[in-house]
């Protein structure tokens, strides 16, 4: 995967607020914000499972993911966030924060020393 930005597909909300996050829950998505960049905050839902999909394969807060959304141009961003259910560690909300190519950002890189 060194090399490549993977993609993720984002549907903008039309509600803010606790109602629309709740309803997107139970219609299986998490919703989600898009900040930064010199921009207006939008509002997004991800599909839950291609979000755990990413989520699981580890170094999600540290990769640049290249976000889709219906007829906007494809946006380069990173994690800022990832808010889960006390109980059930499922994600519940995620932020995310637009990059420009002269953008410069702070990252938590995890470093495993074997042996």
């Amino acid at each position: 995967m060194a090399g490549q930005t993977p993609d993720i597909q984002a549907l903008e909300r039309t509600g803010t607020g606790k109602g629309a996050a709740r309803q997107a829950r139970r219609d299986g998505l998490v919703p989600g914000v898009v900040y930064g960049g010199g921009s207006d905050p939008i509002a997004i839902n991800l599909p839950y499972n291609a979000l755990v999909k990413h989520l699981k394969a580890g170094r999600f807060l540290s990769t640049l993911f290249n976000l889709k959304m219906d007829g906007q141009e494809d946006v380069r961003v990173i994690c800022r966030g990832v808010q889960r259910d006390v109980v059930k560690d499922l994600p519940t909300h995620v932020d995310f924060m637009r990059l420009r190519r002269t953008s410069r950002v702070s990252l938590f890189i995890p470093v495993e020393i074997e042996g």
